[in-house]
């Protein structure tokens, strides 16, 4: 089992406007997918509402924490400190409808018949704009 990632901040919604900044805890996972979606309302058209944001993949390498892919345009900047992992970019934060926090943190092994297994795990936070409750 691996535990969850904890998405620990923001506390509170964002301002419209500010950088992407997500905290996390570490759960010593050989990777992690960082997503945040930037949600407008549904306009009955088929089209995900959520298709804006940034998704960034870290990897475990040599014992840290290095991005591995997601979008070159707002590139990363990575943090590992206290047991918390911080991923921040100049991507402005800026949404109608609400605003989703996503880190799925993987696993890989080999049990000792030399099956491999992955093992994920799921950390979410999401604002609704106006409010500054979490769901």
């Amino acid at each position: 089992m691996i535990d969850e990632p904890e998405v620990v901040f923001p506390v509170n919604a964002p301002a419209q406007g500010t950088d992407v900044k997500v905290k996390f805890k570490d759960v010593e996972a050989d990777s992690y997918i960082v997503d945040v979606l930037l949600c407008h309302p549904y306009g009955n058209d088929g089209i995900n509402p959520c298709l804006d944001g940034v998704q960034y993949s870290l990897i475990k390498e040599d014992n840290e924490l290095i991005y591995e892919y997601g979008d070159d345009f707002y590139m990363p900047k990575i943090d590992v400190s206290n047991g918390l992992v911080e991923v921040s970019s100049s991507m402005s934060v800026s949404y109608e409808e609400s605003v989703q926090y996503i880190v799925v943190a993987g696993v890989r092994g080999e049990f000792e018949d030399g099956t491999t297994y992955y093992v994920e795990s799921l950390g979410v936070k999401s604002f609704e704009a106006g409010s500054d409750d979490t769901k």
